[in-house]
């Protein structure tokens, strides 16, 4: 089943970042005079407005009020993770997809790629299924060594709070 887990990831990866053989040749023409036109530029949680905040936790519980999708199937069981059920969400099967892979990411030099992968992957399911318009938020975490900034702490669970009575 390990072997099988790997095998997918290695075949996933691979026909992500392989080029198509006939686009590749017009691709190597066009690259030197390409350069991307609008760049999606992640921003730290804490500069995002109120509004912004609530559109992204708005656009999360929207994914997970989703039905689970067949398409997302586990790779390699593990008895130290929940299985996904009929009543999962497609938050729960991307957050077991996740879980799922988890000794085949993240002790490997793929973890990296696969991360920027995943996260790219997660948000635009949230543009697609839920409508989200903005980008997503990354967490300075050095930022919070302190946890003494109870003006964030508050400010944050309000909002919390806010949104979940919607």
């Amino acid at each position: 089943m390990h072997t099988r887990s790997l095998f997918l990831l290695v075949a996933a990866t691979i026909a992500v970042a392989s080029p198509v053989e006939e686009a590749s040749a017009e691709a190597t023409e066009a690259s030197a005079a390409s350069f991307c036109r609008n760049p999606e530029v992640r921003r730290e949680w804490r500069t995002f407005s109120s509004t912004e905040k609530a559109a992204y936790i708005a656009a999360v519980n929207c994914l997970a009020r989703k039905p689970h999708t067949t398409a997302l199937k586990p790779t390699y069981p593990r008895s130290n993770i929940p299985s996904v059920t009929a009543h999962s969400s497609y938050y729960d099967d991307m957050t077991y997809v996740h879980m799922d892979l988890t000794d085949q990411i993240h002790y490997t030099g793929l973890f990296l790629p696969w991360h920027r992968w995943f996260v790219n992957a997660h948000v635009q399911q949230l543009k697609a299924q839920c409508g989200y318009k903005g980008v997503m938020p990354y967490w300075v975490q050095t930022l919070l060594l302190d946890l003494v900034d109870l003006e964030i702490h508050c400010k944050t669970t309000k909002l919390l709070q806010e949104v979940s009575q919607t």
